[in-house]
Protein backbone atom coordinates (compact mmCIF):
# COMPACT_ATOMS: atom_id res chain seq x y z
CA UNK A 1 0.00 0.00 0.00
CA UNK A 2 1.07 3.37 -0.39
CA UNK A 3 2.69 5.83 2.08
CA UNK A 4 -0.79 7.54 3.45
CA UNK A 5 -1.79 8.62 6.58
CA UNK A 6 -5.25 8.29 7.65
CA UNK A 7 -6.89 11.44 9.12
CA UNK A 8 -7.84 11.07 12.82
CA UNK A 9 -11.98 10.19 12.02
CA UNK A 10 -9.96 7.50 9.47
CA UNK A 11 -8.20 6.09 12.35
CA UNK A 12 -10.60 6.15 15.36
CA UNK A 13 -12.67 3.96 12.64
CA UNK A 14 -9.40 1.95 11.63
CA UNK A 15 -9.24 1.30 15.73
CA UNK A 16 -12.94 0.70 16.43
CA UNK A 17 -12.90 -2.26 13.90
CA UNK A 18 -9.79 -3.50 14.89
CA UNK A 19 -11.42 -3.83 18.82
CA UNK A 20 -14.30 -5.80 17.23
CA UNK A 21 -12.65 -7.81 15.65
CA UNK A 22 -10.21 -8.83 18.08
CA UNK A 23 -12.76 -8.35 21.32
CA UNK A 24 -16.51 -9.04 20.03
CA UNK A 25 -16.81 -11.29 17.33
CA UNK A 26 -18.50 -13.54 19.74
CA UNK A 27 -21.39 -11.05 20.61
CA UNK A 28 -21.70 -9.00 17.44
CA UNK A 29 -20.78 -11.00 14.51
CA UNK A 30 -21.54 -7.74 11.73
CA UNK A 31 -19.10 -4.50 11.97
CA UNK A 32 -21.15 -1.58 10.07
CA UNK A 33 -19.11 1.36 8.93
CA UNK A 34 -21.01 4.38 7.60
CA UNK A 35 -20.78 7.79 6.13
CA UNK A 36 -20.65 10.03 3.06
CA UNK A 37 -19.53 9.49 -0.50
CA UNK A 38 -15.86 10.62 0.09
CA UNK A 39 -15.20 10.26 3.62
CA UNK A 40 -12.87 7.70 3.38
CA UNK A 41 -14.69 4.26 4.14
CA UNK A 42 -12.98 2.34 1.23
CA UNK A 43 -9.97 3.11 2.72
CA UNK A 44 -10.40 2.56 6.31
CA UNK A 45 -11.33 -0.93 5.32
CA UNK A 46 -8.65 -1.71 3.72
CA UNK A 47 -6.10 -0.44 5.72
CA UNK A 48 -8.18 -2.11 8.94
CA UNK A 49 -7.70 -5.26 6.76
CA UNK A 50 -4.52 -5.33 6.08
CA UNK A 51 -3.37 -4.28 9.67
CA UNK A 52 -5.48 -7.34 10.83
CA UNK A 53 -3.85 -9.52 8.20
CA UNK A 54 -7.17 -10.50 6.81
CA UNK A 55 -8.24 -10.96 3.18
CA UNK A 56 -11.71 -10.45 1.08
CA UNK A 57 -13.74 -13.35 0.36
CA UNK A 58 -13.30 -15.02 -3.18
CA UNK A 59 -14.85 -17.56 -5.22
CA UNK A 60 -11.73 -19.44 -6.31
CA UNK A 61 -11.69 -20.34 -10.14
CA UNK A 62 -12.61 -23.87 -10.01
CA UNK A 63 -15.84 -23.05 -7.93
CA UNK A 64 -14.90 -23.69 -4.55
CA UNK A 65 -14.66 -20.79 -1.83
CA UNK A 66 -11.80 -19.36 -0.77
CA UNK A 67 -12.46 -17.71 3.08
CA UNK A 68 -11.96 -14.60 3.93
CA UNK A 69 -13.72 -10.96 4.83
CA UNK A 70 -17.09 -10.49 2.99
CA UNK A 71 -17.93 -7.27 2.45
CA UNK A 72 -21.19 -6.29 1.97
CA UNK A 73 -23.08 -2.75 1.05
CA UNK A 74 -26.51 -1.33 0.16
CA UNK A 75 -26.44 -0.20 -3.17
CA UNK A 76 -24.26 -1.88 -6.49
CA UNK A 77 -22.45 1.41 -6.89
CA UNK A 78 -20.78 0.89 -3.52
CA UNK A 79 -20.18 -2.32 -4.30
CA UNK A 80 -18.51 -1.07 -7.60
CA UNK A 81 -16.29 1.51 -5.76
CA UNK A 82 -14.91 -0.93 -3.60
CA UNK A 83 -14.35 -3.71 -5.70
CA UNK A 84 -12.11 -1.38 -8.52
CA UNK A 85 -10.32 -0.17 -4.95
CA UNK A 86 -9.26 -3.73 -4.75
CA UNK A 87 -11.64 -4.80 -2.09
CA UNK A 88 -13.99 -7.59 -3.65
CA UNK A 89 -17.83 -6.84 -2.43
CA UNK A 90 -21.26 -7.34 -3.40
CA UNK A 91 -24.59 -6.23 -2.25
CA UNK A 92 -26.81 -7.48 0.86
CA UNK A 93 -29.27 -8.43 -1.41
CA UNK A 94 -27.48 -10.62 -3.74
CA UNK A 95 -26.06 -12.14 -0.62
CA UNK A 96 -29.50 -12.96 0.73
CA UNK A 97 -31.09 -14.58 -2.36
CA UNK A 98 -29.52 -16.77 -5.14
CA UNK A 99 -31.01 -17.94 -7.78
CA UNK A 100 -31.25 -21.42 -8.54
CA UNK A 101 -31.86 -22.48 -12.38
CA UNK A 102 -33.99 -25.65 -13.30
CA UNK A 103 -33.25 -28.42 -15.82
CA UNK A 104 -36.19 -28.67 -17.99
CA UNK A 105 -36.30 -32.43 -16.51
CA UNK A 106 -37.13 -30.98 -12.84
CA UNK A 107 -39.60 -28.51 -14.23
CA UNK A 108 -41.59 -31.55 -16.11
CA UNK A 109 -41.23 -33.70 -13.28
CA UNK A 110 -42.59 -31.32 -10.63
CA UNK A 111 -45.38 -30.29 -13.11
CA UNK A 112 -46.46 -33.90 -13.15
CA UNK A 113 -46.01 -34.57 -9.43
CA UNK A 114 -47.41 -31.43 -7.97
CA UNK A 115 -51.66 -31.71 -7.27
CA UNK A 116 -53.87 -29.70 -9.48
CA UNK A 117 -55.51 -27.18 -7.12
CA UNK A 118 -57.96 -25.43 -9.26
CA UNK A 119 -58.49 -26.84 -12.68
CA UNK A 120 -60.41 -24.14 -15.06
Amino acid sequence: MTSFTPSNSQAVAIRAIKTWFETRTHEQQVFRLFGYAGSGKSTVLKFALDELGLSPHRSARDGTCVPGVVTATFTGKAALVLSRKGTPARTIHSLIYSVSEATEEAVSYTHLTLPTICSV
